[in-house]
């Protein structure tokens, strides 16, 4: 069975996402088709053939549902829902359970982390090195000496202590901070980043102590 491709991408995304899957999958998928609504997958619905779902934003929950109304039968429809994202809370996919059932489902887990946590060492070095006013000096073509903070020796507190997590948390005990990650599962040990790793309970007594805090919390109904 050659599989359709269907895109539910919002944004201005889907095109990047529609062009990649072409220039990858050329010649061993049946089709490409996108949209944001369960209308434009009509057709590909009524084949009945094999489709592999790629998802990212809140339209997604409506096709979802759409598609894979099909639960109970021993062959579904979709044999694949692949979310670009790392993160699913959009899709609602507690409201979907008999949809899903017997249908495998991916995440993007660990494909951002890396620029993430990149992002996240560029905003602690943005405020301690007050790169705006080398921006001024520049444009008033003089140089006013500052005095610069380093980030050497001052806490870090990661709330959410995941795949992004570790990956800030690397960067910053590289960087020669004090961190802590907090999760349920804290042992009260470090591991292999040089990351004190401790449970919720430590959540308040930490962050009193921390100079930055990063929340990286996945989105549950726990976490809002």
């Amino acid at each position: 069975m050659v599989p359709t491709i269907c895109v539910c991408v919002d944004g201005d995304s889907c095109a990047e996402v529609i062009d990649f899957l072409e220039k990858k999958l050329s010649g061993s998928v049946s089709a490409i088709v996108s949209g944001t609504d369960a209308s434009r997958f009509a057709a590909v619905k009524a084949d009945n053939d094999g489709i592999v779902l790629i998802i990212l934003g809140s339209s997604a929950h409506a096709v979802i549902k759409d598609l894979c109304d099909d639960y109970g039968k021993e062959t579904r429809r979709v044999k694949l829902i692949y979310s670009i994202s790392a993160g699913v809370d959009a899709y609602r996919l507690s409201e979907l359970q008999q949809e899903l059932s017997g249908i495998l489902f991916c995440n993007a887990q660990g494909c951002s982390s890396n620029i993430l946590a990149e992002y996240v060492a560029f905003s602690m070095l943005y405020f301690n090195r007050s790169p705006w006013r080398l921006v001024a000096s520049k444009n008033e073509k003089k140089w006013n000496r500052f005095n610069c903070i380093e980030l050497r020796r001052q806490k870090m507190v990661i709330i959410g202590y995941g795949d992004i997590g570790q990956a800030c948390g690397e960067k910053a005990t590289a960087l020669g901070m004090e961190v802590t990650g907090i999760r349920r599962s804290g042992d009260n040990k470090v591991d292999k980043f040089g990351v004190m790793v401790r449970g919720n309970d430590a959540l308040d007594e930490s962050i009193r102590e921390a100079d930055f805090v990063v929340g990286v919390l996945p989105g549950t109904h726990d976490t809002k």
